[in-house]
């Protein structure tokens, strides 16, 4: 009995250290599952840095960033390839800058351009144009003299609107300014038509232009 008890207690032991023994080795063998996954992903990492040098210094010796010593094809320093990636960068966001600057004043270009045509259409709809093509109106021989007195007419009255806006202007900045600001009040094409009409209106009154055998020549006619 005394024998087979130190026996089983000898198994015990065994079968204990045996656990141990499979324990440690399980843990070891995870340490250097997990020290192979950090070592990997660490050179993982490096290569991956490495690999964006590589590209940025391609980018910065074919001209993409601005030469500070050292030609195409010559080792680059990390310093230097993140300065120069640098300078690209910025000059690539100038120029973003000046392309939508342009492409907006390309938008307010077309958006004028659509307000004149929209003006025409309904201009052309008022029957205004085509009233100038009247047979009325083509019957008159208007003389020189008439005309050359309303476009005399017209240009002293945008001069003096524009002397008006402008005349204390006391430098070029605020006279461009005022000039602009003047030209989008003064020179629409509402505006325009009424002073047309208001300057013909006199200069008609004045000279007493009428068509042989009919009725005096009216503003809307000659326009």
């Amino acid at each position: 009995v005394m024998l087979k008890t130190t026996q089983s207690d000898e198994e015990r032991k065994q079968q204990q250290q045996q656990c141990n023994d499979d324990a440690a080795a399980a843990a070891a063998a995870a340490a250097d599952r997990r020290r192979e996954l950090h070592l990997q992903s660490e050179q993982k990492r490096r290569d991956s840095i490495k690999l964006g040098y590589e590209r940025l210094s391609e980018q910065v010796q074919s001209g993409g960033g601005t030469s500070d010593g050292g030609g195409k094809g010559a080792a680059l320093s990390k310093a230097t390839i993140l300065q120069r990636s640098i300078r690209h960068m910025e000059s690539l966001n100038r120029q973003r800058e000046l392309q939508e600057a342009e492409l907006d004043c390309l938008k307010k270009q077309v958006a004028a351009l659509q307000v004149i045509e929209e003006s025409y259409r309904q201009l052309l709809a008022s029957g205004r144009l085509a009233s100038s093509l009247s047979a009325a109106a083509a019957s008159v021989r208007v003389p020189d003299s008439v005309k050359l007195a309303v476009f005399r007419g017209v240009m002293d009255e945008l001069f003096d609107s524009f002397n008006s806006a402008t005349g204390d202007a006391s430098s070029f900045v605020e006279l461009s300014g005022r000039s602009l600001a003047w030209l989008e009040h003064s020179c629409q094409p509402s505006a325009m038509r009424d002073l047309c009409d208001r300057v013909v209106r006199r200069v008609l009154a004045e000279s007493n232009l009428s068509p042989a055998g009919g009725p005096a020549l009216t503003s809307q006619s000659a326009l």
